[in-house]
């Protein structure tokens, strides 16, 4: 099985051995050597800083921001600067600034010191790690590392400045010379973003100059100078993979203004005319970018534009942002005298504790998200239990990015369109007279759906009942019962859990699982759940009965494919890893906004799929998911990679997905077959030649489990990693 980017699967073993390391920040895992990137930093394939989504040609020029001069603006062409400064902020949203007047030693002094800071050792910089967004000053890495699923190839200082007084003793005192530089620096930021705002406000008619009234323009002036400031010391450190990830995602600023300083080396991106294209560092100069707030203030004149920051592997780099806005117990609104007939409001209020709201309610791991914090630990507990607890939201934990949604226009999936039906497979004909009629429907299958409906199949109806039945009793238990079987190790005999590996993935599947080992049946038995008191038995009956009809499927497909003389290959099948995984997907409240299970396809050979009357396996077939209806007495049978790679190409491992509903609740049981996993997997001899040369490479369990934590491209599944160039 091999799920979309992001969602961890069964472990990950390098996650496993560098967790705590992660948690330390990237400087930290620099400094003790790194050839790759670690899979805790690979975004998936359409974030990625060279993909086609981001539309960004390396060959194209970069873009010249318009460029202001601070001190024309205080002379005796202000007028003229003014409309340049008002034409960027309406067409980029962002600008050079020089001529500033901040003395260089100032500049070159907080430069200094911000390097030496994050050459301290990290016992010294640990200090200053907080998960409190309040405090005067936090250290840390990525955006919050304790709730990002992917992390950012940034390590930060984050020094609050006002008011200065109090929060001075806060600061670090190491290096001896961070304190007086920062302090002389966010002095002059300050009184820079002061004087930018003035001439914003007039740049907008908000102010005259020379002012008529003079207590106009310090009533308008008030509350930006009592206004909040944040410096932020962003850390880039040389990156052996850079175009696997970012220093910082694509993202607006908060507040007013940000005035940002740069070293010598490039990394910032803005979005512009839809591309992304790269800020040249400017030699004494700042580069300032119009906020949120702004935006709104200016009813929507004034653009705060998506930015983002790329990596290297030559240099490390270091920025210097000072945000500033107004108070954080403020208001900010359009100005009433940029509203009329013409121009009518566009923005609510709004103030910090509605931005931490909107935050948490989509997801976004960025500063805090108290809903997050508070739910965090059910989580863990599993989407049966939050839905038993009272569920009116999908939490944001579970809501997809939009073109991930089950009925975004990525997925190109039409609901008026009719369901797809699949070929159908009639066992008993296939072990009947009409025999190598029913082989030719099973390759034509396998050939172009990858899947098929298998009727007939034999298993006693009792068996089939009682397994549903049992499963579905096993998540009516209370939590505390099934949590016994809770587990991170994926050789457990017996697992019980929700999404796909609940201790790493970023974005939770609206799912929660039992997991049940089959092979060899003696050992694994004792391990199995005790309750409820028929599940043993019923999973008993049902993984011989399945495994049987397994066998006799691979039969029909050697058979099928010209290797009837296969003994030694249906001795591997016997022998092989059966896998009866029981999957619980509760109602869902908003189920346009989640999936119970991510585009994936099988590891394995061959799964048998049993649906209870609930519908909500989708295919991909032609281009489009296809929703799968459920057959009653029926299994859905589907390739696996293994078979794919054993049957050199010959048949499809397809991926699939599945959907959530707002009105039941929906149970499968699924019986994944394979090799054992010590085995290796490779293309039949028999069906290489001349014409159809070999196309994959040997595989085993051990390349997935590599594969996974190495580079897990979205809507990419396993099998592209072993295909031959």
């Amino acid at each position: 099985m091999s799920p979309t980017m992001g969602l961890a699967l069964e472990t990950n073993r390098e996650d496993e051995l560098l967790e705590s390391q992660y948690q330390k920040g990237v400087r930290h895992l620099c400094d003790n050597g790194l050839a790759r990137v670690p899979s805790k930093y690979i975004l998936p394939l359409s974030d990625r800083p060279n993909s086609q989504s981001g539309d960004q040609n390396p060959s194209n020029p970069n873009l010249k921001l318009p460029v202001i001069d601070f001190a024309e603006l205080q002379g005796c062409n202000r007028s003229q600067v003014i409309k340049c400064l008002a034409k960027a902020c309406e067409e980029y949203g962002f600008f050079q600034l020089t001529n500033h007047g901040i003395e260089s030693n100032v500049i070159l002094e907080m430069i200094d010191v911000s390097r030496r800071f994050f050459e301290l050792p990290f016992e010294e910089r640990s200090k200053y790690m907080s998960a409190d967004m309040f405090t005067p000053v936090r250290y840390g890495t990525s955006f919050n590392q304790n709730k990002d699923g992917v992390f950012c190839w940034r390590d930060f200082l984050k020094l609050s400045c006002h008011p200065l007084s109090d929060v001075l003793p806060f600061w670090p005192s190491s290096p001896v010379a961070l304190r007086q530089a920062a302090i002389d620096y966010s002095k002059q930021t300050k009184f820079l973003y002061l004087r930018l705002m003035e001439a914003i406000l007039e740049s907008i008619g908000l102010v005259e100059k020379p002012a008529k009234n003079k207590k106009d323009e310090s009533d308008a002036l008030k509350g930006f100078e009592d206004g909040s400031q944040l410096i932020v010391v962003n850390c880039y450190p040389k990156c052996p993979e850079p175009d696997l990830t970012l220093g910082m995602p694509p993202h607006s600023d908060y507040g007013f203004l940000t005035l940002l300083l740069q070293d010598e080396v490039k990394g910032l991106q803005i979005q512009h005319q839809g591309r992304w294209v790269t800020v040249e560092p400017m030699p004494n100069s700042f580069v300032v970018n119009v906020g949120d707030h702004l935006e709104i203030f200016t009813n929507g004149r004034y653009k705060s534009v998506l930015h983002r920051v790329l990596v290297n592997s030559l240099k490390s780099r270091i920025s210097i942002a000072s945000l500033h806005s107004l108070p954080f117990n403020s208001t900010v609104r359009p100005s009433p005298k940029l509203i009329d007939e013409a121009s009518p409001r566009r923005y609510k209020d709004t103030d910090f504790a509605s931005f931490l709201e909107y935050v948490s309610s989509l997801g976004l791991a960025l500063e805090t998200s108290r809903e997050d914090e508070l739910l965090e630990s059910q989580y863990q507990k599993g989407v049966r239990h939050l839905c038993d607890n009272g569920l009116a939201r999908v939490p944001s934990k579970y809501i997809l990015p939009v073109s991930d949604r089950p009925n975004s226009q990525s997925g190109d999936q039409n609901p008026s369109s009719p369901n797809l039906k699949l070929p159908v497979i009639d066992f008993a004909e296939l072990q009947g007279c009409n025999r190598s009629q029913v082989i030719k429907c099973v390759a034509k299958a396998c050939e172009e759906y990858g899947f098929f409906q298998l009727t007939n199949h034999g298993i006693e109806s009792n068996v089939i009942l009682e397994m549903i039945d049992a499963s579905r009793r096993f998540f009516e238990l209370p939590f505390e019962e099934r949590s016994k079987y809770m587990s991170a190790d994926m050789f457990k005999p017996v697992r019980c859990g929700t999404s796909f590996n609940q201790n790493k993935d970023g974005v939770f599947c609206w799912r929660d699982f039992l997991k049940l080992s089959c092979d060899p049946l003696s050992d694994v038995l004792p391990f199995w759940p005790s309750s409820p008191v028929a599940l043993r038995q019923a999973a008993i009956d049902y993984s011989k009965q399945t495994k049987f009809l397994y066998l006799r499927l691979m039969e029909a497909i050697l058979e099928s494919i010209g290797l009837v003389d296969e003994s030694d290959a249906l001795k591997g099948f016997e022998d092989g890893s059966q896998l009866i995984v029981v999957n619980c997907y509760p109602k869902c409240p908003e189920p346009d906004l989640t999936l119970g299970m991510p585009p994936h396809s099988d590891y394995g050979l061959l799964t048998l799929l049993l649906q209870d009357e609930v519908k909500g396996l989708q295919i991909h077939h032609q281009g489009s998911w296809v929703t799968v209806e459920p057959m009653p007495n029926s299994f859905v049978v589907n390739v696996g990679d293994h078979l794919e790679i054993f049957t050199n190409g010959r048949y499809k491992s397809v991926l699939h997905r599945v959907l959530v509903n707002s009105s039941k609740s929906r149970i499968s049981i699924a019986s994944l077959h394979s090799l054992p996993f010590n085995s290796t997997v490779r293309p039949s001899p028999k069906l290489i030649d001349e014409a159809n040369p070999r196309r994959y490479k040997d595989t085993d369990f051990a390349s997935f489990l590599e594969y996974i934590s190495s580079c897990e491209p979205k809507s990419k599944n396993f099998l592209e990693s072993r295909k031959l160039a």
